[in-house]
């Protein structure tokens, strides 16, 4: 017995050389007049599908094989219709409609109002006006209106009209009308009309409105609205909103509004509002409000306030408010108040207040005043006041006064008043008063008075007053001083026969006691430094490791050095003490007192008059 096969090239050979039923004989087809194309004024429009007249549909032969009743059985060849049955052609031309099997080797000849149902199977693809059930083509599937049921084509599936079911191209999936269903590309899937379903694109899903599941490798893309869950590996690109779970491996963008959870690897863009969670691995930005949880791997920006949860990696930047938790790994930056929770991992500013717990990982810098808890990991930077407790790992700044416990690890600077516990890693400075407990690492320094217990690390130091318990590993100075060791200062005196001492007098022979105009400084209370001690007036207990210096000194002085230029009332020890006049006890290898009987005298020297 033959394989089918055979049975099949027998009937399309006798096809060839038989007529049909119908079809026309060679005697009226060589009568017939041959007409090539004709204007497209000879021809029908209707339903969008293109008529061609009589003539030239006249032109195709319809030479087939028939083994069918009423319409029904087996036709090989290019028969016009089949009710039912089974259809085997080369290709197709001027066909009306097959119901059942039709396979076509080679692609269709002119085929606009063909109307398939059933399953159509070709080498090179099906083409015709309508193509319902199953139509699957090795290279493409076409149809001049709609296609329904499931399309397959290894290259292209396009359809002039709708695409309804489960349509697949390997390459591309094309129609003018709608996709609805599951409909697939290995490239690009293109809807001038909407897709819905799922739609996926192996590189590009494009389509006026996207609804459901969208899918692309690289691009998604709507000239409208995005609805569902859509996915670009690299873009999700809408004209107007999105609305949904929007996911695009490289930037997320909308024209309108996106609401949902919105993500993208780079970028979440949007021209309108954001709200829900919307994050982006490199930046999110929004030219409307961003509301609930907004996430930029590297920036949330938006040219409205930001509401509720709000982190870009590097920074959080807003033209409004931001209220709530706003967090910026680098940099957290309103032109409006912040309040709540903000954060900066390098830098929090507002170009109003800052309001509750507001943490800048270098820096806070606040045009407003700062309250309550501020930590700038380097920098808190104020230009009104500072308020409750405000930290700089580096700097505490404010351009007025700060209140409660400041902390700056390297500096406190206010050019106002310093109040309470104010402590700088290296300087805490103030062109006002710092009141309370002071305390620098390297050096603390006021305009105006010091008060309380001031400690720095390596100077105390204060154009105006210092009281209290005073403590410096190196210098505690009132009025302008050179903290570096001067050698003249250790020998300014000289060893004349008749013991005269004039290096403190001037060269008109005036005591260089300063005028009563000049400021008066003054050191008070309990005084240590590991190098010198020095203003116009010493009062209490001064001890240094090397040097005291000062015009006047009442109680106690230990240093290698104590140098009184003017008046001394009570007691100095040191390898060697000076004193112009002296009212107290000097103990040391040298001592020197201008209004002493015996100005120089080693171990002891004294006056009581």
């Amino acid at each position: 017995m033959k394989k089918p096969i055979n049975w099949i090239l027998v009937l399309a050979l006798l096809a060839l050389a038989f007529p049909a039923n119908g079809a026309d004989s060679d005697e009226t087809r060589s009568d017939r007049k041959i007409v090539g194309r004709s204007s497209i004024s000879e021809r029908e429009i209707e339903d969008g599908v293109e008529k061609r007249t009589w003539q030239e549909r006249d032109e195709a032969s319809h030479n087939s094989l028939d083994l069918t009743s009423n319409g029904y059985g087996v036709s090989v060849g290019n028969s016009r219709r089949l009710e039912g049955g089974l259809r085997f052609n080369w290709s197709d031309h001027d066909v009306e409609f097959v119901r059942g099997l039709n396979f076509t080797v080679w692609k269709a000849r002119p085929n606009r109002e063909a109307e398939y149902t059933g399953l159509q199977l070709g080498i090179f693809g099906p083409s015709g006006a309508n193509l319902h059930g199953a139509s699957v083509g090795i290279a493409s599937a076409y149809a001049y209106k709609d296609m329904k049921g499931v399309q397959a084509s290894g290259f292209a599936t396009v359809s002039s009209g709708s695409a309804t079911g489960l349509s697949f191209g390997g390459v591309a999936l094309v129609t003018e009308g709608d996709m609805t269903g599951i409909n697939l590309a290995g490239i690009a899937l293109v809807s001038e009309s909407e897709a819905v379903g799922l739609n996926i694109g192996g590189i590009a899903c494009v389509a006026k409105n996207l609804t459901g599941i969208n899918l692309s490798g690289i691009a998604t893309v709507a000239e409208e609205s995005m609805t569902g869950l859509n996915f670009g590996a690299i873009a999700c690109v809408s004209d107007d909103s999105m609305t949904g779970l929007n996911l695009a491996g490289i930037a997320n963008v909308s024209d309108g509004n996106k609401t949902g959870l919105n993500l993208a690897g780079l970028a979440n863009v949007s021209d309108g509002e954001m709200t829900g969670i919307n994050i982006g691995g490199i930046a999110t930005v929004s030219v409307g409000k961003l509301t609930g949880v907004n996430l930029g791997g590297l920036a949330c920006v938006s040219e409205s306030d930001l509401t509720g949860i709000n982190i870009g990696g590097i920074a959080s930047v807003s033209e409004g408010n931001m209220t709530g938790v706003n967090l910026g790994g680098i940099a957290s930056v309103s032109e409006g108040e912040k309040t709540g929770l903000n954060f900066g991992g390098i830098a929090n500013v507002s170009g109003g207040n800052l309001t509750g717990v507001n943490i800048g990982g270098i820096a806070n810098v606040s045009e407003g005043e700062a309250k309550w808890v501020n930590i700038g990991g380097l920098a808190n930077v104020a230009e009104a006041k500072m308020i409750g407790f405000n930290a700089g790992g580096l700097a505490c700044v404010s351009d007025d006064s700060m209140t409660g416990f400041n902390f700056g690890g390297l500096a406190c600077v206010a050019d106002e008043d310093m109040k309470w516990v104010n402590i700088g890693g290296l300087a805490a400075v103030s062109s006002g008063r710092m009141t309370g407990l002071n305390m620098a690492g390297v050096a603390l320094y006021s305009e105006y008075d010091l008060t309380g217990v001031n400690f720095g690390g390596l100077a105390v130091a204060s154009s105006s007053r210092i009281q209290g318990v005073n403590i410096s590993a190196l210098a505690v100075v009132a009025g302008d001083a050179d903290l570096d060791l001067d050698l003249a200062d250790l020998f300014d005196f000289n060893f004349d026969f008749d013991y005269s001492y004039d290096h403190h007098r001037d060269h008109s022979g005036e005591s260089s006691e300063k005028s009563r105009d000049d400021e008066i400084t003054s050191i008070e209370g309990f005084t240590v430094a590991g190098y010198r001690i020095q203003a116009d007036e010493l009062t209490g207990v001064n001890l240094a490791a090397i040097m005291t210096k000062a015009d006047r000194m009442s109680g106690f002085s230990l240093g290698a050095y104590n140098r009184v230029t003017d008046w001394q009332h009570g007691v100095s020890i040191g390898l060697f003490n000076s004193a112009e006049h002296l009212e107290g006890m000097q103990i040391g290898l040298l001592n020197y007192a201008g209004n002493a009987a015996i100005k120089y005298l080693p171990v002891v020297n004294f006056n009581f008059e």
